[in-house]
């Protein structure tokens, strides 16, 4: 029996393996440590949706709107974030079907020499498989998506210059998660399905699957609207033009009915075989081990042992005491995280029949009192240097890819500089290597927040000046590989140039 427990932005839909969804008084227990976890963790509210065949089980929780104390409901919207990324999946399953492909057709085959990769043997070989799995090596700088690119970029504009995007490890090597993978496997589907991916994912998935209410996320008021779950972090999360990759709003109602879907390997509740069913498993095996630097909670540390195997299509794969798992998700501050994990663990072991070894009071104090929590300040500690020409490297800077950023000098400051890219800013700080700055993002909220440890100091990424001749000329962005901006050039200008003449 496959068991699929799945967790997304403040909302969580299991599959049980029993002929009844609870027992007794076991929902009052469920409620209690829901409400408890959600009061503890500061989480706003959660929808949670159970099945078993014909049973199903769904309930909101906490508030969808603080201002009005609109509560939430298992009709309320919510972002699902990357489980978006399965339904990209799934609509490729259905595609392949229809013109009659497997996993391993290349890109090149499907979208032509316009589209490549940074070498000519990634352009090559590149399979579906490859980007569904996250293994093509590349660099994921999501600096991208946090900044936002001009609305005058289109799916198809960004895709044919994934070209640019920089190998961080050899091809096929080890996982490396990058959202524009996605973005590129939701332009496959449009180029096999003669529609966008927005309509293809609707005509294709949330019609025949009955999900009356899950729509895309188009603007920043969609989330504000009297059906969702209204964000208290990342309000602006428009992901133009990335939406395969994260940007489908959806209930724990109709994530019952997709599940279900899911489970069937492709058959619809109404009898339809939407997908090969051998095809659609094959998604839920791994496909690259997954290294990762969060701990693995296992025996003997803690009571129960949930090993990640790796990841598959759109999955992370993994064991939770022995059953088959499989997880996606957002990104948010590690204690909102928890109140998932712990709910997840919680309702796994009730509908497993297990005895549950969290409860109401251990579900807020998790990992302790089995794990000690880190205290560790990473901060970074430099002296600022004192620079009397800073005004030498402010201007904007460019690359073929990523949105611009411009620099401008702080008011009389010799040691800092404003930046601002899209929708986000924050500060260069000088360091005693002249040409290294630290950047800090400030602001908005929503984006920094994630990006603090517990003395809330957040996260700083090394930027490199190059000098040519004694002139600032570009500058390098450290995210886990190195990303040059030119400066003077702007990402408008490249893809206006080579939608005039030929790309470069």
């Amino acid at each position: 029996m496959r068991y699929v427990l799945r967790f997304f932005v403040a909302t969580l839909v299991l599959t049980s393996a029993r002929d009844e969804v609870f027992v007794g008084e076991t929902e009052q227990d469920v409620v209690k440590v829901i409400q408890a976890t959600l009061e503890c963790r500061h989480v706003p509210g959660m929808t949670v949706g159970i099945f078993k065949e014909n049973d199903t089980w769904t309930r909101g929780f906490g508030t969808a709107d603080l201002k009005s104390g609109r509560p939430v409901d298992e009709d309320t919207l919510f972002n699902i974030g990357s489980v978006t990324k399965s339904f990209t999946m799934a609509l490729l399953a259905i595609m392949l079907k229809e013109n009659k492909l497997q996993w391993t057709a290349k890109i090149s085959d499907i979208l032509g020499s316009e589209y490549g990769f940074i070498d000519d043997y990634r352009t090559r070989e590149t399979t579906l498989r490859d980007l569904l799995s996250h293994r093509t090596g590349l660099a994921s700088p999501d600096i991208g998506f946090m900044a936002g690119f001009p609305s005058s970029i289109s799916r198809e504009d960004l895709c044919k210059r994934i070209r640019y995007l920089p190998e961080q490890i050899p091809f096929r090597d080890s996982f490396i998660y990058n959202n524009y993978m996605y973005m590129l496997l939701g332009h496959v589907a449009e180029k096999l399905g003669g529609d966008t991916w927005e309509n293809l994912v609707s005509s294709r998935i949330f019609i025949p699957l009955g999900m009356k209410s899950t729509k895309i996320l188009k603007k920043t008021s969609d989330v504000l609207s009297s059906d969702m779950a209204h964000p208290y972090i990342y309000k602006d999360d428009i992901l133009h033009p990335a939406e395969p990759a994260g940007a489908i709003l959806s209930s724990a109602e109709d994530m019952v009915r997709y599940f279900q879907f899911v489970l069937n390997n492709g058959n619809t509740t109404t009898g339809d075989q939407l997908t090969d069913p051998k095809l659609f498993s094959e998604a839920f095996s791994a496909a690259i081990p997954v290294n990762r630097e969060k701990v693995t909670v296992s025996k003997p540390t803690f009571p129960i042992s949930d090993v990640q195997v790796g990841y598959g299509s759109a999955w992370f794969e993994s064991s939770y005491d022995g059953i088959f798992i499989s997880t996606n998700g957002g990104m948010f501050k590690d204690y909102q995280s928890k109140s998932l994990t712990t709910t997840m663990y919680f309702l796994a072991d009730i509908l497993l029949d297990k005895e549950p070894w969290l409860n109401s009071s251990t579900a807020c104090s998790f990992p302790l009192p089995w794990k000690e929590v880190n205290e560790t300040d990473p901060r970074l500690t430099e002296i600022p240097a004192f620079l009397p020409d800073i005004s030498e490297y402010a201007g904007i800077y460019g690359n073929e890819f990523q949105p611009d950023f411009i620099l401008t000098v702080s008011g009389s400051s010799q040691t800092q500089l404003n930046f601002e890219s899209g929708i986000i800013g924050g500060n260069l700080y000088s360091t005693q290597d002249k040409e290294r700055f630290l950047m800090e993002i400030t602001y908005p909220w929503e984006f920094y927040v994630p990006l603090t440890d517990h003395n809330n100091v957040t996260t700083k990424t090394n930027v490199t000046f190059v000098r040519e001749v004694g002139t600032v000329t570009s500058m390098i962005l450290n995210f886990g590989t190195n990303i040059t901006y030119t400066k003077d050039v702007s990402i408008l200008d490249v893809i206006s140039r080579n939608t005039n003449g030929s790309l470069n």
